[in-house]
């Protein structure tokens, strides 16, 4: 994984383990955070939640 630390990409990958998640579905979780930067904003959580259930179905999907 490009442009990380070494804390972050051991984080990703103990994640990635512990929940049987792609390493490249955890990051993508992780990017979400620049995609919500105000949580406080209108819809926010929804859309959040929404984008969180996408990014798992689509890591789930490319496990198989």
């Amino acid at each position: 994984m490009s442009n990380i630390s070494e804390a972050e990409d051991k984080l990703i990958e103990r994640v990635s383990r512990e929940f049987e998640l792609p390493p490249v579905t955890v990051q993508a979780l992780l990017d979400l955070e620049s995609e919500f930067p105000n949580m406080s904003a209108r819809s926010a959580k929804s859309r959040l939640t929404r984008r969180v259930e996408e990014v798992i179905s689509a890591g789930l999907g490319s496990k198989d």
